[in-house]
């Protein structure tokens, strides 16, 4: 479950780096809504959200087309489901 709850608080920095903020707020909702409420998601959230933010805005990569990023953001809201199915 770590691992997909990372690749949302990356998809979230990108999203937040790159000005798409519908994104931003759906990839934070997915992991409130649909991950069990610990301090260990947040925090892995957190720290993949700022990571990627702060790799972005030093010019560390580019930003996705918009698309993209909303494919990305649904292929890790069906495997964060698929991982925490009932846990919720």
């Amino acid at each position: 479950g770590v691992a997909v709850v990372e690749e949302l608080g990356r998809i979230n920095g990108m999203a937040l780096a790159c000005k798409q903020p519908a994104l931003s707020s759906r990839a934070r909702n997915t992991v409130i809504y649909g991950t069990p409420k610990t301090r260990d998601f947040g925090e892995v959230f957190e720290q993949a959200t700022s990571r990627t933010f702060l790799a972005l805005g030093k010019g560390e990569g580019s930003c996705p087309a918009a698309t993209e990023l909303a494919e990305q953001l649904q292929a890790a809201e069906k495997r964060l489901s698929t991982v925490f199915a009932g846990q919720r």
